[in-house]
């Protein structure tokens, strides 16, 4: 009994110990961890080359301790009405190294919106720890381009029990091999990102709104950009031209997309609205907010927020969102190049090592002394206990044979109130369901009843599922696919159990 209480005494004191260690942990982990190659406090930098209809667009950012600046701007023209060549493309931006000092500086490429299927798609919820694969497999499905021939990226929307929604954007490789191997072997400049116009917009608004839902809207006299921002996911994509002849209808024009943009699901949502106008557009601006119905939404000036950048009316906000893509450590936007592959970033430890070392020694004098203490107390009480073992036998071995037969009768209990049903529906599946299919999972909850697995035609397993005498309402939970490599279907059923009387087998 003695050592019993001197036990719950050190158990008490080292919880308690326990939950202060906790407490002030936090804020020493942080510091441990810190490195000066931190991407939020380290410089970076990064030239943007985005390709438009009759020119080439390069723009120089760069970050600072969290503080984002537009060290320099031009646009390149080439053929009017048209997209530059990879020839044009290359020059241009070797001649903006040159000009604005940027040599060794990782080169972002953008792409139009025109180029890049961007799809939302929803997957079964069990393929959550597989998706890079799943989408590989199921790219030509989602988008035109096999997953072989296309250049992609994804990020997950939403995700419940059930499904999971994928936004995907994917890009037919050889037009931007095209260009990036231009790149390489005329100028020497590696692509190290590829995105499109929209996903930068999308970008921009989000840091400088520090909203995380909202719609946002380019408008430039070449047509309109815009899309739905959701949770801090990019959801929606839109490109539109912009054919009307006077501001008054290009105005009426513009909230008759922005309505548009803010259906969801067939359901009109009130969401944030941002805008922004390039050249040519202020009468526009000006008449939509005359017209006050999104007037609170219009985006003129970003120097708070970035450096350099006096307004939207020179730049693109495309043309900087997609330099914000790259420096902004919270973008996680997509990146073609990436093919859905993301790296973990590996926690630094290099330059604390040493302070870690001191601290463990510190933490190992506090704990080792008290522990001491202790011991000696234990020993003592352990003399006392020595002098009872043959009676503290006796009590220890009537307890667990108390224990031991307590837990035999509540398995027993259990077993015959619980368990035939059970065994009884795994018997019926395993005597309906043909040789030639097999199970991956089945799972009773309740009324329900959820199979997966494989069969040479998953149609043939409803009728026998429903021609049973323990099930009812049997339906595919999700689409069946074919797996190529086993050449079978692969299922996913629920169904109902229906109310018989627990028989005894």
């Amino acid at each position: 009994m003695a050592r019993s209480i001197a036990m719950d005494k050190v158990m008490y004191a080292a919880a308690a110990l326990n939950t202060e260690l906790k407490r002030v942990w936090a804020p020493v982990w942080k510091t441990l961890t810190f490195s000066p190659a931190d991407e939020r406090v380290a410089p970076a930098s990064c030239l943007c080359v985005a390709l438009q209809k009759g020119g080439v667009a390069v723009t120089h950012a760069s970050r600072m301790f969290l503080h984002y600046t537009i060290k320099a701007y031009k646009r390149y023209d080439t053929t009017e009405g048209h997209y530059p060549k990879p020839e044009e493309a290359a020059s241009a931006t070797a001649l903006a190294v040159r000009e604005m000092d940027a040599a060794d500086t990782p080169v972002v490429l953008t792409i139009p919106k025109q180029w890049v299927v961007v799809k939302t798609v929803e997957l079964p919820a069990s393929t959550y720890e597989n998706l890079r694969e799943v989408v590989y497999y199921e790219l030509d499905r989602f988008t035109p381009f096999a997953a072989d021939e296309a250049l992609y990226d994804f990020i997950v929307i939403r995700r419940d029990a059930e499904k999971i929604s994928l936004l995907v954007a994917a890009v037919k490789e050889d037009i931007l091999r095209s260009y990036s191997s231009v790149l390489k072997d005329a100028a020497g400049i590696t692509v190290q990102r590829v995105s499109f116009n929209l996903s930068g917009i999308a970008t921009l608004f989000r840091y400088i709104s520090g909203a995380d839902s909202f719609i946002f809207l380019e408008a430039d006299s070449k047509g309109l950009n815009g899309g739905r921002v959701e949770n801090g996911t990019l959801v929606r994509a839109y490109s539109w031209s912009l054919d009307e002849s006077d501001d008054s209808r290009k105005a009426a024009a513009i909230e008759e997309k922005l309505m548009h943009m803010s259906q969801s699901h067939g359901h009109h949502t009130q969401m944030k609205v941002l805008m922004t106008f390039g050249e040519g557009m202020s009468g526009v601006r000006d008449r939509l907010r005359s017209r006050g119905t999104y007037a609170s939404g219009i985006i003129d000036t970003m120097d708070k927020k970035i450096g350099g950048l006096s307004d939207l009316m020179k730049i693109k906000a495309s043309e900087a969102g997609a330099a914000m893509e790259y420096l902004w450590p919270d973008a996680d936007a997509l990146n073609l190049l990436r093919k859905g592959v993301r790296e973990k970033a590996a926690t630094p430890f290099a330059l604390t090592v040493v302070l870690a070392l001191v601290m463990a020694v510190l933490l190992g004098l506090y704990l080792f002394l008290p522990v001491q203490i202790e011991e000696q107390r234990l020993k003592a009480i352990e003399k006392q206990i020595a002098l009872r073992k043959p009676e503290v036998r006796k009590v220890e071995e009537l307890r667990k044979e108390m224990e031991a037969l307590s837990k035999e009768a509540a398995f027993v209990d259990t077993f015959r109130s619980g368990k035939p049903l059970y065994l009884n529906m795994l018997k019926e599946l395993t005597q309906i369901l043909p040789d030639t299919a097999w199970l991956t999972r089945v799972r009773i909850a309740a009324e329900q009843v959820n199979i997966e697995g494989y069969a040479p035609s998953a149609n043939v397993l409803i009728p026998k599922l429903e021609a049973s005498k323990y099930f009812r309402k049997a339906e595919f939970s999700s689409p069946t696919f074919k797996d190529a490599r086993l050449n079978m279907d692969r299922f996913q059923i629920k169904m109902e159990i229906k109310e018989v009387n627990n028989e005894k087998k």
